[in-house]
């Protein structure tokens, strides 16, 4: 029997043409699954947030919002400047579900790094 993992992206930025480039690549990958990106309270900040694709692991919906999520993080890391830092923070991160186990970060961009996704034992655990 499959389980649910919720997955999610959430990048922000200050600039708000890179937030719109970033926008324009989300619906084209995620289609109306993107929302546009919204203000930040205070200092300028936009924030895009790919909310989870709601299927069950190892099934063909849940098969096809994993390859949509690398796709967006590979455009994301693509956008890093010559000096190696970005426009964009942004996480992926898997949690609840099912199992409610912790929550874990999948990709964390200040880190550029991209960790495998365990099974339920290993979520939660940094790498």
């Amino acid at each position: 029997m499959s389980r649910i993992v919720h997955h999610a992206i959430i990048v922000t930025g200050a600039i708000r043409e890179h937030m719109v480039r970033a926008e324009a690549m989300a619906r084209e990958i995620f289609g109306s699954w993107a929302p546009p990106p919204f203000p930040a309270l205070a200092n300028g900040y936009w924030t895009l947030c790919i909310g989870p694709d709601g299927s069950k692991e190892e099934w063909a919906d849940s098969d096809a919002g994993d390859e949509r999520r690398k796709v967006f993080i590979a455009w994301l890391e693509a956008q890093r400047y010559e000096d190696g830092s970005s426009p964009f923070a942004c996480v992926e991160v898997e949690y609840g579900g099912d199992e409610r186990a912790p929550a874990r970060i999948v990709h964390d961009e200040a880190r550029r790094e991209h960790w495998s996704r365990g099974d339920s034992r290993e979520r939660g655990r940094t790498p």
